[in-house]
């Protein structure tokens, strides 16, 4: 496995070396609609070690600039291994891998970034998770410090934040699981708001609180304060959740642009020279400018919401035949220019085994090839921890 690991000290973001490969070579745009078969859930999605194999093959040379990227993990906190996620016995340094590394509060902030300087590919990603946030009640300066560190690191992105109704404190705190949700959203919020300030994606937490994520998506719309990318990380939702979002994302978009955008006609009256036409022509006109400024629009948008599904969660945790078909309907709903593949795992060790481990998976859900998955899920990995950089 090529890291690019040269072991110096420094600014995470500074050494990060974000290689965007070139989009030749024949790559899906993600503009077509796909066609999938149903996954035969009877099948079992390839091994780690298989999946890790066919990286490895003198093959994988097919692909323009192989390369592997994990958006979502927690190493720094160094727990226990994941049998599932080891490999051995296969020479993967003709991979080139990266990945992202996700903090959950404070106190885990300069270990993430301790983590992240060890590498140029690794990049840190600093936040309070939804399952933290009473770690930060008592102290009224937290944004202000979490600020002041994405400052002082540019390239960081902000993550990992949420939204989560089961998450331990939320069930116990003692006003009631209404307030603690509340508090909860309005920390969220604001790390929203900080990260479309400082014009930084954000990875997301979401679970059981869609309708309450969506509620506060609509008021940063309303006050043009989203961040410019938005990763659902380790997503559960369903494929009518996907729809959902990227239905909004479209209409959210759309009034963004009608609001900001500036007139191509104008029509001038005068005795001697003025326009002549009819109420139909400068209908037919306006219609037509709508029409040309969608289409260069729809040309030239970037994504908001990024997918990202990881075996330790949306297929390990997801072990009944109705969750596990509920995931495939999803990742088959997703387009192709938005998803990404995450380790979510919280060894350094099993980082690669784990990214693998969501290739595989991912690859098994759409009925793809490894290879094209990986290939795919890097381009669109580096594409959104780009945006805003």
């Amino acid at each position: 496995m090529n890291t690019d690991s040269s072991n110096k000290k420094g600014c995470p973001c500074c050494s990060f070396d974000l290689f965007l490969p070139s989009s030749e070579g024949g790559q899906d745009s993600g503009q077509r609609e796909d066609k999938f078969q149903d996954t035969a859930l009877d099948d079992l999605p390839l091994s780690v070690a298989e999946v890790a194999a066919q990286l490895a093959s003198p093959e994988s040379s097919g692909i323009v600039l192989p390369i592997i990227v994990d958006t979502h993990c927690h190493a720094q906190l160094m727990r226990d291994r994941d049998d599932a996620y080891a490999i051995t016995d296969i020479d993967l340094n003709n991979v080139r891998f990266q990945s992202l590394a996700c903090s959950v509060e404070p106190a885990d902030f300069n270990a993430t970034l301790e983590y992240a300087s060890t590498s140029t590919s690794i990049l840190p990603a600093l936040g309070v998770h939804p399952w933290y946030v009473e770690s930060i009640l008592s102290n009224e300066k937290w944004i202000d410090e979490l600020e002041h560190l994405l400052l002082i690191h540019p390239k960081a992105i902000v993550g990992e934040i949420g939204l989560c109704k089961i998450a331990k404190w939320v069930r116990s705190y003692p006003e009631g699981k209404s307030a603690a949700m509340d508090i909860q959203r309005r920390i969220f919020k604001q790390q929203m708001e900080l990260a479309a300030k400082l014009n930084r994606p954000v990875t997301v937490h979401c679970v059981d609180a869609h309708g309450i994520f969506l509620s506060v998506i609509k008021e940063l719309v309303e006050s043009s304060t989203l961040p410019p990318a938005i990763g659902m990380h380790s997503f559960t939702g369903t494929a009518h959740h996907v729809k959902q979002l990227l239905d909004f994302e479209r209409q959210a978009v759309r009034a963004s642009e009608v609001r900001n955008q500036e007139p191509l006609f104008y029509f001038g009256f005068s005795r001697s020279n003025s326009f002549t036409g009819t109420a139909h022509h400068v209908k037919q006109l306006l219609d037509f400018e709508r029409q040309a400024v969608r289409a260069s629009e729809v040309r030239n948008q970037e994504p908001l919401f990024y997918f990202g599904f990881s075996h330790a969660v949306n297929y390990a945790m997801c072990s009944s035949e109705k969750s596990r078909r509920r995931g495939c309907e999803a990742i088959q709903a997703v387009p192709i220019d938005r998803l990404m593949v995450e380790s979510d795992v919280h060894h350094s060790d099993d980082v690669l085994g784990g990214t693998i481990g969501a290739i595989s998976y991912v690859s098994w859900a759409r009925q793809a090839a490894v290879k094209e998955i990986a290939d795919r899920t890097a381009r669109n990995g580096l594409n959104f921890l780009a945006c805003g950089g």
